[in-house]
């Protein structure tokens, strides 16, 4: 059998579809520096590239596992299509969200100290966003203990995936997993109520 470091990309997903974890640790030291280096040009803030850098191997993970990824084209031309979109997609947001970096959702003032300059949200979307909050914590209360805990560190303490599969000792792809059934779990709770 030949060693990861020599098969080629597709090679690599071919064996990760059929199960092989360690063919998609070899795509990931293959890209990681790619696509993290075009991120934070692109967004020049760290913390923001690596949460955006996150997401995109979260998605190429999702895309492959559900099938599916279609060997079209490059494996390469494909992760970087993902990224690009993803850095367009995150301007996208912080454009259409203009509102303060106050987190204290509790504080009497928040309704008044989240509203920006260019009054681009109205109070009944700051109401609704709040409401929405309360939800979400609401639904992850009701998350396994384990998925409770991917949850927790990735919102609340800011930590990338590596590093919660390092505290947790367990695989990247077992964080992202249990992030993305958490995700599914919270989105069952809240859609009846969005």
């Amino acid at each position: 059998m030949k060693e990861y470091i020599d098969m080629s990309d597709e090679e690599l997903v071919i064996a990760y579809k059929q199960g092989d974890q360690r063919s998609f640790q070899e795509l990931y030291k293959r890209y990681q520096r790619r696509i993290f280096s075009y991120i934070l040009v692109s967004v020049k803030n760290k913390e923001i590239a690596n949460d955006i850098f996150q997401d995109v191997f979260f998605k190429v993970i999702n895309t492959i596992k559900s099938g599916n990824y279609r060997e079209e084209g490059k494996f390469a031309q494909w992760i970087i299509r993902i990224t690009h979109n993803a850095v367009v997609d995150h301007f996208r947001y912080q454009n259409k969200y203009a509102i303060s970096n106050n987190n204290c959702d509790d504080n009497e003032n928040y309704f008044f100290d989240s509203i920006t300059k260019d009054h681009s949200i109205s109070p009944e979307e700051l109401l609704i966003k709040k409401e929405n909050k309360y939800l979400v914590r609401q639904a992850v209360s009701t998350l396994s203990d384990k998925q409770k805990q991917v949850v927790y560190l990735r919102m609340n303490e800011d930590k990338c995936f590596r590093e919660i599969a390092e505290a947790q000792n367990i695989s990247i792809n077992t964080a992202l997993g249990r992030m993305r059934y958490a995700i599914m779990n919270i989105k069952k709770k809240i859609d009846p109520f969005l």
